[in-house]
């Protein structure tokens, strides 16, 4: 059990601060829906999906896969 509990403690030790950042940056468009009642005009900071996809390999994962799939027929 103490390899599984310190599993665990490492995976919360690397998502939190994620999980922290990520709100973090969506505060103030947060702040801005309640305020204003619409994200409208605060799109500037966030991140669109093409850029997202590049920062984490999305390309790169999908060409694996295939490349797995290939090897599995």
């Amino acid at each position: 059990m103490k390899t599984i509990q310190r599993i665990l403690d490492q995976h919360s030790a690397l998502a939190l601060p994620g999980l922290f950042g990520a709100a973090a940056a969506m505060h103030p468009l947060y702040t801005k829906r309640m305020t204003d009642g619409t994200s409208t005009g605060a799109e500037d900071p966030l991140m669109g999906f093409a850029s997202s996809d590049e920062l984490v390999g999305v390309e790169e994962r999908l060409a694996l896969v295939r490349r797995l799939q290939e090897v599995a027929e």
